[in-house]
């Protein structure tokens, strides 16, 4: 069917010769060289291309590498959790044989044993996160002392000023307060996401776990209605992005730059991409520390993407899981996390925190990560966030909140068995 274009281009070529020549055989000349030109540089081309091309990916892991995964069950070591991707249950596919184990291509023992071992099972690894981030809380020492709980964060926020209801368009943002507040936020979103970066996978500990719901709701309601967040309306987030070191650039959200850049805020929060942000925010203030993020779990870490191979794979898809966790990969930096292979990572946390005392600190938050929490899914987190701005609005009591993000949990898990 494509060769009569390619005629057309020729016999368009022999139109515009009959515009100079009435001679029947110029003009069938002209649209034979053409015709034949066009076909010589075009097929060779189309060919390589439908060599090269591949049906497109409709199922299996390939379709779902690299995605987030949402925790259904909180994944410990000495049990068994659920993970789902896209909508899709990691544990699912594991019971009906339908995911390979990936310790044939990974070499296990050279990752770091407390973020792998959460996902080893009896019969091998079926899902393994290739990078990680940590929610952490930076401030001075002195300040984050005792900070070890969401009740003990409340209390220490409320005894320090509220944040205004404004952004970085307002006027007085850049100018410093006296005394600051103690974290920065632009929306009840933003407030929300804080908890549950170090919360979530407590929602649905063997099932719905309400009262971890009703936690994650009376933080969200204390520190919002404090705020007067029921008048953040519109506000703009805003950012900057660090120096580091060893090129690894540091990004700062609201939750960082309130507190290093424009100094109204005492305490920090960020999702923790790279072992440099705490040398680049030592830039700022010097003698600042991190610990995690207080919440419902401990030792909170993100996996980030997560990656399997569907059983019977080909060879290519071993050796791609093999060159990701292999060491020119791990070692890479792309703004995407940090490595799970144990030298790697190690050689990040020196090469980016050349001081001893911020080097000791990283490397201790890192060895106390245990528990892989990731964000709810989209239906689960509208419910909480639903609820979160009729509570601070005050439309609806906690107890009327804590059993409409129940409902919304029960049914979202009902509609996965």
């Amino acid at each position: 069917a494509l060769i009569s274009i390619w005629f057309a281009v020729g016999a368009g070529a022999a139109m515009v010769a009959s515009l100079f020549t009435d001679s029947a055989i110029v003009q069938f000349a002209v649209f034979a060289v053409v015709s034949a030109v066009i076909l010589a540089v075009m097929i060779p081309t189309l060919a390589k291309r439908r060599a090269a091309s591949k049906p497109p990916v409709t199922n299996g892991s390939q379709l779902v590498v690299g995605k987030r995964g949402v925790v259904l069950k909180a994944v410990v070591p000495g049990s068994i959790g659920r993970v789902r991707v896209d909508g899709l249950d990691w544990q699912a596919y594991r019971d009906k044989g339908l995911l390979a184990d990936l310790s044939e291509w990974v070499d296990l023992s050279a990752l770091q044993s407390n973020l792998v071992d959460p996902f080893r099972e009896q019969e091998g690894v079926f899902v393994l996160p290739a990078r990680f981030s940590v929610p952490v809380l930076c401030g001075a020492p002195e300040d984050l002392a005792g900070l070890d709980s969401l009740d003990a964060l409340a209390e220490y926020l409320l005894q320090l000023p509220a944040r205004p209801a404004w952004d970085y368009t307002s006027a007085g943002y850049y100018e410093q307060l006296e005394p600051p507040y103690g974290l920065g936020f632009v929306s009840v979103e933003q407030l929300l996401d804080f908890v549950l970066g170090s919360s979530a996978a407590a929602l649905t500990e063997d099932g719905v776990n309400g009262d971890a719901v009703e936690a994650v709701l009376k933080f969200v309601q204390q520190v919002g209605s404090y705020y007067g967040m029921e008048n953040y309306k519109g506000l703009l987030s805003n950012g900057v992005i660090s120096s580091g070191s060893e090129g690894q650039s540091v990004s700062y959200g609201d939750g960082s730059y309130e507190c290093f850049s424009t100094g109204n805020a005492l305490l920090a929060w960020e999702e923790m991409l790279t072992p440099s942000y705490l040398t680049a925010v030592r830039k700022d203030r010097a003698g600042v520390s991190l610990i995690q993020r207080p919440g419902l779990v401990q030792g909170a870490y993100t996996p980030r993407t997560l990656a399997a191979v569907c059983a019977g794979a080909s060879e290519e898809a071993g050796a791609f899981i093999a060159i990701l966790f292999g060491s020119e990969v791990q070692a890479s930096w792309r703004q995407d996390g940090m490595p799970v292979r144990a030298d790697a990572l190690q050689s990040s946390i020196e090469a980016n925190c050349p001081d001893p005392e911020a080097r000791q600190n990283v490397q201790a938050l890192i060895d106390a990560l245990q528990t892989p929490v990731t964000q709810p899914d989209d239906t689960v987190r509208d419910a909480l966030l639903q609820n979160a701005n009729a509570l601070i609005a005050g439309d609806v009591t906690l107890e009327q909140a804590r059993t409409g993000v129940e409902d919304a949990l029960n049914l979202y898990l009902a509609e996965q068995e």
